[in-house]
């Protein structure tokens, strides 16, 4: 588990992010996932280590090949203490959708500087895609019609 400042008051306000949120400890098994991260992902597998990130979760590249789990982004922030931005990847749910991602990463460490482990946040791809409603777990596909709000 996370050491130090993961209380349970931050775990619960990361719970509330409209991005799936999950974190990793420094020997890349999941310990969080919030209702977000569950629901665009079919379920995460709270300690899953980083060989089955992939598989665990069915991660392809945008062109349908298997993800190498060391190169996913919650990997490269535990492994290498890398910062990702916006890295384009596809979820095949248990169910069988198929969801574009947008992940980041980022390496987390405690207040000396050691690493205590890392985090990715991740969005879907495609407007009109959203995990909602999150507590029926279960994606719920909408369009919607640009507004002023959009700068359209």
């Amino acid at each position: 588990m996370l050491e130090g400042a993961w209380t349970a008051s931050r775990l619960h306000a990361l719970a509330g992010l409209t991005d799936g949120v999950v974190l990793a400890d420094r020997d890349g098994h999941i310990v969080f996932a919030n209702p977000v991260a569950d629901a665009l992902l079919g379920r995460v597998r709270r300690g899953a280590g980083i060989d089955d990130y992939s598989c665990m979760h069915g991660v392809f590249t945008m062109e349908g090949r298997p993800y190498p789990s060391e190169d996913l982004p919650l990997s490269r922030a535990i492994l290498g203490c890398e910062t990702t931005r916006d890295v384009p990847l596809n979820v095949r749910r248990p169910d069988g959708v198929c969801i574009p991602l947008l992940v980041s990463g980022q390496p987390l460490f405690d207040g000396n500087g050691v690493l205590v482990g890392g985090v990715v946040l991740f969005r879907a791809a495609v407007v009109g895609v959203e995990a909602a409603p999150v507590r029926r777990g279960v994606l719920k596909r909408e369009a919607r019609e640009p507004d002023a709000r959009d700068g359209m």
